[in-house]
């Protein structure tokens, strides 16, 4: 007989949660589409009340934040060195601080996000191409062949997701797209909540109920090259990033130092940060 679908992990209200058996992905099953929370707002008001800053007064941090993970970049590309200036397709690039990161590296970066007064601003304050939409849709907007005069038309030699993955319904769907844009040796670097952090294995059921309501998949370290070897890609690192020692139990009332850099010290040593990076090379095209 036909095995059913997996169990239940967690429900609230019409939000579901399941363990694929074969992936091993968390899904977010739902009756109706989650709510569109991207616009001025979501950059603004809700980005304040979770940083303490507005994106842009975050600009600063964020760059900080993208010479890093471009450096990372970098070190793969030398194995594989493009013909040219590399091309960096940034999907979700929001107000563009990882684009303007790739640019002064020496990048010709694009950006694609679903909200008008980021693209608005990549566009007039940062002067560089960014076109409004959601991926892949959001492609038909570049100029045929775009960016024929930097390489081969249509292809890219990275492409970025920044806590982005997770907001797609059928993440398969959209690395077999991404797969069909990058060269060979192209990268694929992206970030995304993490179901084996200290939040997740201190209590699952709680960080999935705190997990946004747009956010469809879950994913771990462990589990994640397996997934991106099925789409044509071969991990060649992973950063646990997101370390919060005062998530661990009892933390909160151990106010020394000491005992917190303890904390932060196994949470490195045992990959339990809540966020994690994946940097990881196209070997293959996929049907």
């Amino acid at each position: 007989a036909a095995s059913g679908p997996p169990p239940v992990l967690a429900r609230f209200g019409e939000r579901s949660y399941r363990r694929c058996s074969r992936c091993g992905v968390i899904h977010m099953t739902r009756l109706t589409p989650p709510p569109i929370e991207y616009e001025t707002d979501y950059f603004f008001g809700f980005y304040k009340k979770q940083y303490g800053k507005t994106y842009l007064e975050d600009f600063p941090n964020l760059t900080a934040m993208g010479k890093r993970r471009l450096e990372q970049i970098k070190t793969l590309l030398r194995t594989s060195p493009p013909v040219g200036i590399p091309r960096l397709l940034d999907i979700g690039c929001a107000y563009g601080p990882f684009l303007a990161v790739a640019r002064d590296r020496g990048f010709f970066p694009v950006g694609i996000d679903p909200a008008a007064g980021a693209i608005d601003y990549i566009r007039k304050e940062l002067r560089l191409p960014a076109f409004q939409g959601f991926f892949p849709e959001a492609l038909s907007a570049l100029p045929q062949n775009f960016p024929s005069e930097m390489g081969e038309p249509g292809r890219f030699e990275v492409i970025s997701l920044w806590y982005v993955i997770e907001h797609f319904e059928n993440p398969g769907a959209i690395l077999g797209e991404i797969n069909r844009l990058l060269t060979i040796g192209g990268i694929l670097a992206f970030s995304t909540p993490s179901f084996s952090g200290i939040s997740g294995r201190k209590s699952l059921p709680s960080f999935l109920k705190k997990s946004p309501e747009d956010h469809w998949t879950i994913w771990s370290p462990r589990i994640t090259p397996r997934i991106l070897s099925r789409q044509g890609f071969k991990v060649k690192k992973i950063i646990v990033t997101g370390h919060h020692p005062e998530r661990f139990p009892l933390a909160r009332l151990l106010k020394n130092r000491g005992i917190r850099q303890i904390f932060l010290f196994l949470s490195r040593l045992f990959r339990m940060g809540d966020t994690f990076e994946v940097y990881a090379v196209k070997t293959r095209p996929v049907d």
